[in-house]
C-alpha cells in the first residue's frame, strides 16, 4: 500500500502541474495569438485524441503485461522482446501519421477548418507542423505506458512535469519574443516532442535491461498478445469515437471562434483529469498483479478503496465547477463575455466527465481480468446513440447541445456498466460502491458548494472571488473526503500524526 500511495501522489503533482501549466499558458496564448488562433491547438487536441485510435491497444497491453511482469519477475526476455516488437509497430504508425497529416493539410485548411481571419496559408502551415508533433508524440505514449505498467509513476511524472513546464511554458517565450504566428507555436511543440521520445525511450529500456541479452522484433510475442490487443484495439478505437464525436461535428458545424469557446470549456473540463488519471493510473496495475495472482479478496478491497478516493476527490471539483464555472472561467480568463459564452457549457461537460471518472476503476478492473468484451459492446450501443443526437443537438442548441450529449452519453453508460462489470467480476459490490463509495460523498459535495454558492454575492473583485472559491472547494473537499471511510481513516491518521507533532513541540518549547 505504500507504493501505491506513493504511486497516487506522483500521479497527482504530475497532472496536477500539467494542468497548472494548461492554466497559466492558455490565457497568454489566447492574448499573443488571438481566440481564432487558439481554435487551431483546439483543433490540434482534437487531432490527438481521435489518432488514438491507431494505438491498436498496444500502449494498454503492454501497460498489462509489465504489470504482470512486475508480479512474476521470471519473464524479463519475452518482456524485452515484446517492447521492442511493440516499439517498431509505434515508429512506424507515427511515420504514417506525420505524412498523412502533412499530405492532407491543403484539404484540411481549404475545407474543413472554417477560419475567417486567418489566411488559410497560415492554416495549413500549422496543420503541417501538427502532423511533426505527432509523429514525434506516438512513440512516447508507449513509453510512458511501459514505465506505469511496472509502477515507476514517480519517473513518468517526473518526465511529464518537465516536459509540459519545456512546452508550456517555452511557447509563451516563444510567442513573446520571437513570433505571435501560430505556426511558430507549434514549431516549439516539434522540439519538445522529439526531446520527449528520446527521454522516455531511455527510461524504460534503462529499468528493463538485461545484460548480454540483445531485443528483437518477435512475431510470436505479438501473438500471445493478439487476443487482449485486439479486444483493446475494439475499446480504444470506439472509446475515441465517443469521446472526441463532439468535437469531430462541432468542428465541423461551428465557426472556429465559437468552437474556440468550447476548446475551453474542455481546458476546464479536463481539470478533473488531474485526480480521475492518476487514481485509474496507480489502481490499475495492482489490480491486474492481484488478478494474476488470484488474490480475489485482496483486489475487492483495493477496488472499493480506489473507488471511494475516487469520488471523495473528483465530487467537490465536479460540484464547484458545476455551481461556478462563471466565476471559475472569469477568473481565470480576465474576460466576461469568454465566461458568458463558456460557462454553460462547463457546466454540461463537468457532469459528464464526473461521470467518465466514476466508470474508470470499473473500466480498470475489466481489463485487469482481461474482459475487453465488456467495454467494446458498451462502446458500440453508446456509439449508436451519439452521432444522430450530436449532429441534432448541435444545429439546435449549437454548443452547449454538444456538451449535454457528453452527460446523457455518460450517464447511460455509468447506469448500464456498473452493475454489468460488477456481475461478472465482483458479484455483489454494486451496493456497497453506490452508497458507501459514490453516493455519499457526491451528495455532500454537492450540498455544500450549492449552500456556500448562493452565499456568494455580486460585484466581488478578482482577490475577493479567489478567495471565496478557495474557501467553497477546500469545503467541499473536507466534507465529501469525511463521510468518505476510506479518506476519513487517513485523515484521522494525518491529524492524530498532527497531534503529536504539536505535543512534542509544545513539549520542547517549555
Amino acid at each position: 500500500m505504500g507504493r501505491l500511495k506513493h504511486n497516487v501522489i506522483a500521479n497527482i503533482a504530475g497532472h496536477g502541474w500539467a494542468v497548472l501549466i494548461a492554466v497559466l499558458v492558455v490565457p497568454l496564448y489566447i492574448k499573443l495569438v488571438g481566440i481564432e488562433a487558439f481554435g487551431l491547438i483546439g483543433f490540434f487536441v482534437m487531432l490527438q485524441g481521435l489518432l488514438v485510435i491507431l494505438d491498436l491497444g498496444f500502449g494498454q497491453t503492454l501497460n498489462r503485461e509489465l504489470a504482470r511482469y512486475s508480479a512474476l519477475p521470471d519473464t524479463l526476455k519475452e518482456t524485452r522482446n515484446l517492447l521492442r516488437s511493440l516499439e517498431i509497430v509505434y515508429w512506424i504508425v507515427g511515420i504514417v501519421i506525420g505524412a498523412s497529416i502533412a499530405m492532407l493539410s491543403p484539404v484540411i485548411a481549404q475545407h474543413w477548418i472554417k477560419a475567417q481571419a486567418l489566411s488559410q496559408e497560415t492554416v495549413q502551415r500549422a496543420v503541417l507542423m501538427m502532423g511533426l508533433v505527432l509523429a514525434l508524440q506516438w512513440p512516447v505514449s508507449l513509453y510512458l505506458s511501459g514505465l506505469m505498467g511496472l509502477q515507476r509513476q514517480v519517473l513518468v511524472n517526473a518526465i511529464r512535469i518537465a516536459t509540459s513546464t519545456v512546452a508550456g511554458v517555452g511557447g509563451v517565450a516563444v510567442l513573446a519574443l520571437l513570433s505571435r504566428d501560430i505556426v511558430a507555436l507549434f514549431a516549439w511543440q516539434v522540439v519538445v516532442a522529439g526531446m520527449s521520445v528520446v527521454l522516455a525511450a531511455f527510461m524504460l529500456w534503462h529499468q528493463l535491461s538485461l545484460g548480454g541479452h540483445q531485443s528483437h522484433f518477435s512475431s510470436a510475442a505479438l501473438r500471445r498478445v493478439k487476443r487482449f490487443a485486439v479486444g483493446m484495439t475494439g475499446i480504444t478505437l470506439t472509446g475515441i469515437i465517443l469521446i472526441q464525436a463532439d468535437r469531430v461535428v462541432l468542428s465541423n458545424l461551428l465557426s472556429l471562434d465559437r468552437f474556440a469557446y468550447y476548446t475551453l470549456a474542455w481546458v476546464v473540463a479536463n481539470g478533473m483529469y488531474v485526480f480521475i488519471t492518476p487514481i485509474y493510473s496507480s489502481f490499475s496495475p495492482r489490480f491486474a498483479a492481484l488478478t494474476a495472482q488470484s488474490d480475489v479478496a485482496a483486489l475487492r478491497s483495493l477496488y472499493h478503496q480506489g473507488s471511494q478516493l475516487m469520488a471523495a476527490l473528483i465530487a467537490p471539483v465536479a460540484a464547484m465547477l458545476f455551481f461556478c464555472s462563471y466565476e471559475v472561467i472569469e477568473l481565470w480568463t480576465g474576460a466576461a463575455e469568454t465566461a458568458k459564452n463558456a460557462a454553460p457549457i462547463v457546466s454540461l461537460l463537468i457532469v459528464g466527465t464526473a461521470l467518465n471518472g466514476l466508470m474508470n476503476l470499473p473500466y480498470a478492473l475489466q481489463l485487469a481480468h482481461g474482459r475487453t468484451d465488456i467495454g467494446l459492446a458498451l462502446n458500440l450501443a453508446l456509439i449508436s446513440l451519439a452521432f444522430p443526437t450530436l449532429i441534432f443537438m448541435a444545429k439546435t442548441y449549437g454548443a452547449v447541445g454538444g456538451a449535454a450529449v457528453w452527460a446523457s452519453l455518460n450517464a447511460l453508460y455509468l447506469l448500464v456498466g456498473i452493475p454489468v462489470t460488477h456481475r461478472k467480476l465482483l458479484p455483489g459490490a454494486t451496493r456497497e460502491w453506490l452508497l458507501h463509495d459514490v453516493a455519499m460523498p457526491f451528495f455532500v459535495a454537492v450540498v455544500t458548494v450549492a449552500t456556500l454558492r448562493s452565499m456568494l454575492g455580486t460585484g466581488a473583485d478578482r482577490l475577493e472571488t479567489a478567495v471565496h472559491l478557495c474557501l467553497i472547494s477546500m469545503s467541499a473537499l473536507i466534507a465529501a473526503m469525511w463521510v468518505t471511510p476510506m479518506t476519513r481513516q487517513h485523515m484521522l491518521q494525518v491529524l492524530s500524526r498532527g497531534h503529536k507533532w504539536v505535543k512534542r513541540l509544545t513539549t520542547l518549547l517549555a
